[in-house]
């Protein structure tokens, strides 16, 4: 496989792997409707609390539910913006 080949093909791969228009709305309709999932209110909990070390303690958790490092710091980052943007709106209230 010479050089170029194996590019094009991490090339295809990574926007392969992009979130689409679709999805990204069909996901949002879903989180409006359905709202957190058990663990995930576990974690907003968390953040409210808060405390010294709460980072580590939601990411701590959130591997253990979910598996790996990357999926553990999205995850976190996501509540955290569910998060803000509960705050943001009592604040507009």
């Amino acid at each position: 496989m010479t050089q170029e080949h194996f590019h094009s093909h991490f090339i295809i791969y990574y926007q392969s792997q992009r979130l689409g228009k679709r999805t990204a709305l069909c996901r949002e309709i879903a989180r409006e409707v359905c709202g957190l999932s058990p663990y995930e209110r576990r974690i907003l909990d968390m953040i409210k609390t808060g405390g010294s070390a709460a980072d580590k303690r939601i990411y701590k958790f959130a591997k253990r539910r979910l598996g790996t490092h990357k999926r553990a710091i999205v995850k976190r980052e996501d509540i955290k913006a569910v998060n803000a943007a509960q705050r943001a709106k009592a604040a507009g209230v």
